[in-house]
């Protein structure tokens, strides 16, 4: 008796009522104008203006990254770049407003080849104000890799800026001359504590050498000199010295696994 009762739930689970008698139920229950508020369905007249809206925000934003300075579009690609800039990684601050500045950079020599003199005071403005901005992040690098980009970056920054001032037959101001001497002192910076490092690691190599190795007095006299170049700040003299003991080193080894 229970199976045949259990059988017959079952089979009512998978009667499906009509639509016609689901809408009529629902309207009994909430009443006919509280069921139509639940059929909400978004008219054309909302949508097609939200809808064109955002194409007209991103088709300016597309359109304003070309801009130049002195332009209407160019307060809205600045904008742009100032959020991207909230979004980038600390370890990548750096090279992302060394990035803008040569970006002005660039805008600015192209107004000054082509003499497009109501946009020259803008874009001087702006390209100083972003070498100040790249100057300030550029002395927090203390990656030697990241450091040897940036100062390629640099290099060719002031190569265009060089051909500005050409052109201008002016300086355009003291903010370029100040990422030179700051790319400089970091690199001289970064170059000492390197170099450090490896004068320290050197001298414990060299003490673990026995005392029987020939090349061992050697070593030491060359790591004097290499000390020496690296309190005068001749890092180039410094590393020339310890390429030659690292050589050395490498005949001990040599020599021993023969």
């Amino acid at each position: 008796m229970e199976r045949n009762l259990i059988k017959k739930i079952r089979k009512f689970r998978k009667i499906q009522p009509r639509n016609d008698w689901v809408v009529l139920t629902k309207k009994r229950i909430l009443g006919d104008e509280n069921y139509k508020s639940f059929n909400f369905k978004p008219s054309f007249s909302f949508v097609a203006p939200a809808l064109i809206a955002v194409f007209i925000i991103t088709g300016v934003c597309i359109v304003s990254q070309n801009s130049k300075p002195g332009e209407p579009l160019h307060s809205i690609e600045k904008i742009s770049e100032t959020t991207q800039g909230t979004f980038v990684k600390e370890n990548n601050k750096q090279e992302y407003y060394l990035n803008l500045a040569e970006k002005r950079v660039k805008e600015l020599k192209e107004i000054a080849d082509k003499n497009e003199t109501k946009k020259l005071a803008s874009a001087i403005q702006e390209t100083n104000e972003s070498i100040e901005k790249a100057t300030q992040e550029f002395q927090t690098v203390n990656n030697l890799d990241q450091l040897s980009r940036m100062v390629k970056q640099v290099v060719n920054i002031n190569k265009d800026i060089d051909e500005v001032e050409k052109v201008l037959g002016a300086k355009i101001g003291k903010e370029t001359g100040q990422l030179t001497d700051i790319a400089t002192l970091t690199v001289k910076k970064e170059y000492k504590n390197g170099i450090g490092k490896i004068i320290e690691a050197w001298e414990e190599q060299i003490n673990s050498l026995n005392k029987d190795v020939a090349q061992k007095q050697e070593m030491e006299k060359m790591l004097k000199q290499v000390k020496q170049c690296y309190d005068d700040m001749d890092y180039a003299g410094a590393t020339d010295i310890l390429e030659k003991i690292y050589l050395l080193y490498l005949n001990i080894n040599n020599v021993n696994n023969l």
